[in-house]
């Protein structure tokens, strides 16, 4: 009777587990890709650390940084590159600060750690447009690079809202890594990117290129517009500046509309006294900008600081002149 009972037991006892294991396999199992928002939220943290890094440098090496002008981003990129490419590789264990906190770290294919080269390049091409602005001076050659940039810096962010698939942007792509989450099972199968994606980012490319194209050369091309980078160009000449951007507009004041022309300069160095510096440029745009006649007011804008690309500091001294008092 007990033996007829023991059997009874463990026949029900398997019959349990059987389906139990069934009811398991039709569990889906997790998705180990890190998700958007953590990644973005790690990478804040990451940005953070190294922005608070940089200050405490700029505190250190405000002259020599502001000197340097804008060669300061060749500081901070190596400063970044090391972070991520060396804490991102399999000598961080895949986990920049920012990730271990969110707990997700970077992988191979078969979520091994990456090689230190194969991280170091993974992060330039992530860093690159972040670090490095746009150039100051208008020229063909500024042109391309700025563009060449733009195109870089979309394709990353096109890449991580429209990658549903294995959530890889392009530096990913490219040297064949994955952001997941750290308890990530060994041996997982990330979705294939479909073709139509890269097909997509290509023509998302050539429509940027396209309209930069013919936009730039309808602006280039406009009177008000050449004049103000004429003036730029000029306006380089009375000083060690490391960039000028020129603009004229209108503004209201109590209903009422005054028109103006303005000078934002970065200096290298700071000079003897702002204010006559400032003059001196604000009657050389009254000399040399065809329109500034016509204008009620000249704004100077000075500045000085440093831009290291992880951080930044700059002091601004803001003058504002009658187009009257500037002539004098």
């Amino acid at each position: 009777m007990d033996s007829e009972q023991n059997k009874n037991i463990e026949l029900a006892r398997k019959k349990a587990d059987e389906i139990i294991e069934a009811e398991l396999k039709k569990i889906p199992p997790l998705n180990p890709i890190s998700g958007f928002w953590i990644r973005i939220l790690a990478f804040a943290v990451d940005i953070m650390l190294l922005g608070f890094f940089g200050r405490l440098l700029g505190l250190l090496f405000f002259k020599q940084f502001a000197e340097l002008g804008q060669w300061g981003n060749l500081v901070g990129f190596p400063v970044a590159l090391l972070y991520f490419g060396i804490l991102n590789s399999k000598i961080g264990g895949g986990q920049t600060i920012g990730k271990k906190l969110l707990r997700i770290k970077v992988v191979g294919k078969n979520t091994d750690y990456i090689r230190l080269r194969a991280s170091l390049l993974r992060s330039a091409i992530l860093i690159l447009p972040a670090i490095f602005p746009v150039p100051f001076k208008f020229s063909s050659a500024s042109f391309l690079t700025a563009l060449i940039l733009l195109l870089l810096q979309i394709s990353i962010i096109y890449a991580y809202i429209a990658n549903v698939y294995s959530r890889q942007s392009i530096h990913d792509l490219i040297c064949g890594t994955y952001v997941v989450k750290s308890a990530a099972a060994e041996n997982f199968s990330p979705k294939a990117v479909p073709k139509s994606f890269y097909v997509f980012l290509l023509i998302v490319n050539i429509c940027i290129i396209a309209f930069s194209a013919c936009a730039g050369s309808k602006i280039y091309s406009h009177p008000p517009f050449k004049n103000l980078i004429i003036l730029q160009d000029q306006l380089y000449s009375l000083g060690d500046f490391v960039n000028i951007s020129t603009n004229a507009g209108k503004t209201w004041v109590k209903n009422a509309e005054f028109k103006y022309v303005s000078a934002e300069i970065i200096q290298k160095r700071k000079p003897a006294s702002d204010e006559d510096e400032a003059k001196k440029i604000a009657k050389f745009i009254l000399n040399n900008y065809p329109d500034a006649k016509n204008k009620d007011y000249i704004r100077v804008t000075l500045s000085y600081g440093y831009d290291i690309g992880i951080a930044r500091d700059y002091k601004n001294f803001d003058y504002t002149y009658n187009v009257r008092a500037a002539g004098n």
